[in-house]
């Protein structure tokens, strides 16, 4: 194949594997002058990108003032669906609604003060600020590749401050929630997996692919194969409500729970009203189990080895003392201060 002259632009192909599959798809690149800045654009199409290059190669730059963000955008948005999954390209999606105040404005005239009157409507109008840190590290990632492409010389989002992140208060069960909520599904279907991520506080993914090669009931203790984490190959005990439960379902080939995983979340929290329990979600049962394991006075760090996770600190986050562990703190500081007045006091009798 002849070389492309110099300005002409170039075609290179890219494969990219998403949930098992792989994706072929196309980028076109054209010189756009000095300092390497270079105009790009993506598509599954190898014979549209040929006639994009043939209308564009060897022409201007493309001014900034004739691209509008929203429009930009757009085409942004396409080309990264074809790298993304489905739930993040919806996600960005969501985002770039956000965007409607400044979506007409040239790319090119929008400035580090438009970024900042955007995040003050958007607080103002009420949305969190991590929904707001989301729209303007959205409108980052749509900017950096017009940064690439030579439209804008800078990318004016990442030069604001974002709002500081509210921190999110883990929800869980009490021990009296916790009680009615496994009374509640003894006769349910799934009733042994939520016994089971109750009394271990392993992860949705970890209760799904458990088989029953990795349950050891006389042992009281479960092998956790897999998770997002080097440290979540591990070994769990298991309590003996939940071994109970096990021992009661039918033995079979791969897993023990042949379910989707959306289905047991959806299923989880309608199990919840019928318990009369708060609807958590089922992450939530992990916090629940760190919380109720911090509230009996269970070392942090072996906490963490229960859970898997890599620092202590994730395990801080997740299990909030209760308050009746925060009573009996008290408590012993109040009785530890009386104790040592009424000794001064006899001393000075």
């Amino acid at each position: 194949m002849a070389r492309r002259e110099y300005g002409t632009g170039s075609i290179c192909k890219r494969t990219v594997a998403r949930n098992g599959a792989e994706y072929v798809y196309w980028r076109a690149i054209i010189p756009a002058g000095t300092h390497g800045r270079r105009i790009e654009k993506q598509s599954r199409s190898r014979r549209k990108l040929e006639i994009w290059l043939k209308a564009n190669a060897g022409g201007p730059v493309p001014e900034g003032a004739s691209v509008t963000l929203g429009a930009y955008a757009v085409d942004w948005l396409r080309d990264t669906s074809l790298t993304v999954k489905p739930a993040t390209t919806e996600f960005y999606r969501h985002s770039l609604r956000h965007l409607e105040d400044v979506s007409e404005l040239p790319i090119a005239a929008l400035t580090p003060a438009h970024v900042r009157e955007l995040i003050a409507q958007k607080t103002e109008a009420g949305l969190s600020p991590r929904t707001v840190r989301g729209v303007v590290q959205t409108l980052a990632d749509v900017l950096g590749r017009a940064q690439r492409d030579g439209i804008v010389e800078r990318n004016v989002a990442r030069l604001v401050k974002l709002p500081r992140p509210e921190p999110k208060v883990p929800r869980h069960f009490t021990a009296a929630q916790a009680r009615r909520f496994l009374d509640a599904a003894k006769e349910d279907e799934l009733g042994a997996l939520y016994a089971t991520a109750l009394g271990t506080g392993l992860r949705r993914g970890e209760l799904l692919a458990l088989t029953w090669r990795d349950v050891h009931l006389r042992e009281l203790r479960v092998d956790v194969r897999s998770g997002k984490t080097r440290s979540a190959t591990r070994q769990v005990p298991l309590p003996e409500f939940a071994a109970l439960a096990l021992a009661a379902l039918p033995r079979g080939t791969g897993p023990i729970w042949q379910v989707r995983p959306e289905y047991v979340s959806k299923h989880f929290g309608e199990l919840c009203r019928r318990a009369g329990v708060p609807a958590l979600n089922l992450h939530e049962l992990r916090h629940t189990a760190a919380s109720l394991m911090l509230d009996a006075g269970v070392d942090p760090l072996v906490i963490q080895q229960v859970l898997g996770h890599s620092r202590v600190t994730m395990t801080a986050h997740y299990a909030r003392s209760g308050d009746a562990l925060r009573r009996d703190a008290v408590d012993r500081l109040a009785g530890q201060i009386a104790g040592h007045s009424h000794l001064n006091t006899a001393q000075e009798g």
